[in-house]
């Protein structure tokens, strides 16, 4: 049986005490709705949502790492032995090489180093569709498994941001009207000649 209502049937409800969606929810509602249009070159590239252009557009995920500065030798027989590292790395010659090795043989062969500023590197790892893409299970657990032979301070695997996509839609047009410049300029040049 319901709880009875503190006004009377006759008697309107005040607005003050009408349910109303939360500015949360609204928000959410009109992400959700929200469809974006980009072109590229002047033909149409993407339409959908935000989520719906990371997922078709953004690819694989970035494994974001921040390692701890180098230490002595003598930390090297921490170092796991499942794959064949140097312990050059542990004193800190060849960090980013030994680092590089450890990703495309531990993680993936199709990853890339995209940037490395001091002890912060980021890669891209393959898209989920690619043949023989490791799973977020599997570069979890490579990375927990050689957190302290690779001195990794902290780690992060992210899907691509929305800016990170539309920053390669730019780059991609830039490498296309360069393309189309240079292509211009090799058939100047040989009617010129």
């Amino acid at each position: 049986m319901a709880a009875p209502s503190p006004w009377p049937a006759s008697m309107p409800v005040p607005a003050w005490c009408q349910r109303r969606p939360t500015p949360i929810k609204e928000t959410a509602e009109r992400a959700m709705k929200l469809k974006m249009l980009t072109k590229v070159l002047g033909q149409l590239r993407c339409l959908g949502s935000p989520m719906q252009i990371k997922n078709k557009y953004g690819s694989g995920y970035q494994l974001e790492m921040f390692l701890s500065p180098p230490t002595t030798v003598a930390s090297a027989g921490s170092l796991r032995r499942s794959r064949s590292f140097s312990q050059s790395f542990v004193a800190g010659k060849g960090r980013k090489e030994e680092l590089e090795r450890f990703v495309c043989d531990g993680i993936s062969p199709m990853a890339q180093l995209l940037e490395h500023h001091g002890d912060r590197y980021i890669f891209q790892l393959p898209s989920r569709e690619a043949p023989g893409s490791p799973t977020v299970a599997r570069i979890f657990a490579a990375m927990q498994a050689n957190v302290e032979a690779l001195r990794i301070a902290d780690y992060s695997i992210n899907q691509p941001t929305l800016e990170q996509v539309f920053l390669r839609f730019a780059k991609e047009q830039h490498e296309a009207e360069a393309a189309e410049a240079r292509a211009a300029e090799s058939l100047a040049t040989s009617e010129a000649a």
